[in-house]
C-alpha cells in the first residue's frame, strides 16, 4: 500500500511539474508588440552604428512581421526592416545611402 501511495505521489509530482513549465513557455511564445518591432529597430541602427539616432518613418502590419521604414538624417540615409512578429528578430531589410 505505501509503494502505490508513493507511486501516484511521485507521479502528481511528475505531472504538475511538466504542467508548470508548458504554461511558462506558451506565456513566453506569442506576438511582439509594434513598440518592441520599433525597439529591435532602433537598438540594430543607433547602438550599432554611431551616426545617430533614426525617425520612424512608417509602420505596417503584415501576417508574420512588421515592416519598419526609417530614415537617418544625418548621413542621409533610409531602408526597411522586416521584424518577425514571433520571435522579434530582423528578418530581413535593406537601406541606402544618398
Amino acid at each position: 500500500m505505501k509503494i502505490n501511495l508513493t507511486i501516484v505521489i511521485t507521479l502528481l509530482i511528475l505531472l504538475t511539474a511538466c504542467t508548470k513549465n508548458s504554461n511558462e513557455s506558451e506565456i513566453q511564445i506569442g506576438t511582439i508588440t509594434e513598440d518592441q518591432a520599433i525597439e529591435t529597430v532602433k537598438t540594430q541602427h543607433e547602438q550599432k552604428f554611431n551616426f545617430g539616432e533614426i525617425e520612424i518613418v512608417s509602420i505596417l502590419k503584415k501576417q508574420d512581421e512588421y515592416e519598419i521604414k526609417w530614415e537617418r538624417k544625418s548621413n542621409c540615409e533610409s531602408g526597411i526592416d522586416y521584424v518577425d512578429k514571433k520571435n522579434g528578430t530582423i528578418a530581413r531589410g535593406m537601406h541606402q545611402i544618398c
